[in-house]
């Protein structure tokens, strides 16, 4: 039963794999989302999994971009990590990295 649960319900999907000696991971964490879209699917492959969202969950309207500052205050503080903002144009496309690249 991967992912993120509250209670019986499922508010977040984690993804790992591996490709070509890469790995890639990362997760999907339902904020305010329609629900009503997993209403036509088996999400996660799991059969009776009911999803939620923060929305749901806090009983409050929650936009994404307060979400999105909260997790990353959130996140930096408990890996003990400087929050840096950088524009997209200084980040490297990963077409650019090479094996050896830190």
């Amino acid at each position: 039963m991967t992912g993120v649960w509250v209670g019986a319900r499922k508010i977040a999907s984690i993804g790992v794999g591996i490709r070509r000696w890469t790995t890639w991971h990362g997760f999907a964490l339902n904020v305010s989302t329609d629900l009503s879209y997993f209403d036509s699917i088996v999400p996660c492959g799991i059969e009776g999994c009911r999803m939620t969202s923060v929305c749901e969950v806090t009983n409050r309207a929650v936009t994404v971009g307060e979400f999105t500052g909260a997790m990353r205050e959130s996140f930096a503080r408990v890996f003990n990590y400087d929050v840096v903002s950088v524009s997209a144009a200084e980040i490297v496309p990963t077409a650019e990295l090479t094996v050896g690249d830190g």
